[in-house]
């Protein structure tokens, strides 16, 4: 099971491994930080001290599950594969958190050019999307908190 606020850093050596880790998580933390801007302040200061507070530069567990909800709440992968990813995260072996990180990062790009990349000056993204954004307290948090 994956431990939310684990530090993923500390469980990665290779230096490409950590570059796409880095690269990833910034855009995950930024439109996460976005969504949660017009649904969910509590959240949104989360996010925010990802971004800019106290919580800059780590990189959780947390934010990769959060990103995992969201495609499942958006139907694009099923509850075990949400399940498998988490697994895969939770382990020590590097191959298994790249594979799970480029599994992550292929379903977020398909993600995007279905339903679009969340941006509160221009939200345009498809209406499920939305919906989700809406109720990403229920939607992306408590998923996360039930599972865990």
């Amino acid at each position: 099971m994956v431990k939310p606020h684990s530090n993923l850093l500390a469980r990665i050596t290779d230096k490409e491994i950590l570059k796409k880790v880095s690269k990833l998580t910034g855009k995950i933390i930024k439109e996460h930080f976005e969504m949660t801007l017009v649904s969910d302040k509590q959240t949104n200061y989360l996010w925010w001290s990802y971004m800019s507070g106290s919580k800059t530069g780590s990189v959780t567990d947390f934010i990769f599950i959060c990103e995992i909800n969201l495609l499942l709440s958006l139907g694009l992968i099923a509850e075990e594969e949400r399940d498998t990813l988490g697994s895969m995260f939770s382990s020590e072996d590097q191959d298994n958190i790249y594979m799970a990180l480029l599994s992550i990062e292929q379903l977020r790009t398909s993600r995007i050019k279905t339903h679009g990349e969340y941006n509160h000056k221009k939200p345009d993204v498809s209406s499920e999307f939305m919906n989700v954004i809406m109720n990403y307290p229920v939607e992306i948090i408590k998923r996360f908190i039930k599972k865990n």
